[in-house]
């Protein structure tokens, strides 16, 4: 069972460019995408339920459900060849969606992905324990506040009250369920991915948390893509924090503007 997904269209224009954004966070992200796409290309900016006000729905918050709420979505609009694009959170859900979907994808972007675990029982008790020692409120606050890197922008407050205004029980299954995808369901995924894939990317993840990427270097996120997609191409995206479509936006929306280009002259 899915639930309606919400979303916002505007424009017109093939490929439909289809946005999913990430944890805890609002399809605002992407104002600086839809302003850039929207002009030439049909652009649909999703909304995930439980987020931004929006009520859980009927159906689990899972990265599965929810990758069937795109799946919907994509079924209802018939958009022809779409480049689905997920931020975070988003990477998970629309490489799921890209693989049940009767709507094949004509592309597919993943910017900063992660990975958050390779074991799920493991990986999950470090989290719970993580979360439980310092409490939710706490976790998220400080998950939120390491995507940030040198001077804090000005929208990043408002970004991390946002997530906090999210209820504990919606965030932390949520969250659980990200780990458990990432242990069992990531590298099959990337696996079974036959479609043009870019990962976009400007930050790693280590045991000291979050960090930039330096020069030349490539996350274990863009090494495992590269090395298990069939058709994958990366760019890194230097001097940026984890919200590069905000704050290096000019940078990802050429990657992306590429890797359009890329597809159709495939096609030719």
């Amino acid at each position: 069972m899915s639930d309606k997904m919400k979303h916002s269209i505007r424009g017109v224009g093939d490929p439909a460019l289809v946005f999913v954004h990430g944890f805890l966070c609002r399809p605002d992200d992407w104002a600086s995408q839809i302003a850039a796409f929207s002009p030439s290309h049909l652009t649909i900016n999703c909304q995930l339920r439980g987020h931004a006000g929006l009520p859980v729905g009927g159906a689990p918050l899972t990265v599965d459900a929810l990758a069937d709420d795109l799946c919907g979505l994509l079924e209802d609009r018939e958009p022809n060849g779409p480049i689905l694009i997920g931020h975070s959170m988003g990477c998970r859900i629309v490489m799921e969606a890209c693989l049940r979907s009767s709507v094949r994808p004509g592309g597919m972007i993943l910017i900063d992905g992660s990975r958050l675990g390779e074991d799920t029982e493991s990986a999950r008790e470090m989290y719970r324990n993580a979360i439980n020692r310092a409490g939710y409120n706490a976790f998220v606050e400080a998950l939120f506040d390491g995507m940030f890197m040198g001077e804090h922008p000005t929208w990043r407050q408002a970004l991390i009250d946002g997530a906090m205004q999210i209820p504990s029980e919606i965030g932390m299954g949520l969250f659980m369920d990200i780990v458990k995808w990432d242990c069992e369901r990531l590298e099959p995924a990337l696996r079974e991915i036959e479609i043009p894939t870019l990962v976009i990317q400007s930050t790693a993840m280590g045991s000291g948390g979050r960090r930039r990427l330096a020069q030349g270097e490539q996350s274990q996120f863009q090494e495992l893509a590269m090395r298990l997609a069939r058709h994958c191409t990366s760019v890194t995206v230097h001097g940026a924090g984890h919200f590069c479509i905000r704050d290096s936006a000019a940078t990802v929306n050429d990657a992306i503007r590429d890797h359009i280009e890329r597809i159709h002259t495939a096609r030719q």
